[in-house]
């Protein structure tokens, strides 16, 4: 069978390559490489590098199954920047990308590196925590000090950028329907926390 029917997406081998056992290992080693590379690529925010929609299903996934082999529980908190449109019209569009880069290198800064970072769309953001959510509402809720309040410097002036939250626990024997179930709870947490802006509120059934 011809080398690319084997290995389809790989492309076709040099003729070098095809009479050269080493050389064709290595070809294949470095074509599965740069595809991953791309697999990676494509779950990714082209703004912020962060995962986007389909990278946060993915690893997702990957920390349910994970939480079958250890346990360790899962919450995900959704966040949302607090009057970013009002930010967008008075920095101009150029500054508040960079507002918003710079925001999600401070949100990696609050995580650990088992946890996920994803850039939902627009000015939302979500993390998956491998980490209980009433412990983290010692974090991040009242009466403990926001660490989701950060002061900066945009052009000559300051701005203070806050989020409001929703925090909910993903279960994850619900299976496929863990992430979403998630998600909507912690939607639901984030309604009310809007209401008054610069908190984090947890959901509870």
């Amino acid at each position: 069978m011809p080398f690319s029917e084997r290995h389809p997406g790989l492309g076709a081998p040099t003729p070098e390559a095809e009479n050269n056992p080493e050389e064709l290992r290595a070809r294949i080693r470095q074509l599965e490489t740069e595809n991953e590379a791309l697999r990676e690529l494509a779950m990714r925010d082209s703004k912020t590098g962060l995962w986007n929609e389909r990278g946060l299903r993915e690893m997702a996934s990957f920390l349910i199954a994970e939480h079958a082999r250890s346990g360790q529980p899962l919450s995900l908190l959704v966040l949302d920047i607090d009057n970013f449109k009002n930010l967008n019209t008075r920095f101009g569009n150029p500054a508040a990308d960079r507002l918003m880069n710079e925001l999600a290198r401070d949100l990696l800064g609050l995580t650990r590196h088992s946890d996920v970072v994803a850039r939902h769309g627009g000015d939302e953001f979500v993390i998956i925590f491998t980490a209980d959510a009433d412990k983290l509402m010692k974090k991040f809720g009242p009466p403990s000090a926001n660490p989701l309040r950060f002061t900066k410097l945009v052009g000559e002036q300051t701005a203070t950028i806050t989020f409001s939250g929703g925090l909910a626990r993903l279960r994850p024997d619900l299976g496929e329907a863990a992430l979403d179930t998630a998600l909507q709870d912690a939607f639901e947490a984030q309604l009310q926390a809007k209401k008054t802006k610069d908190q984090i509120v947890e959901f509870r059934e």
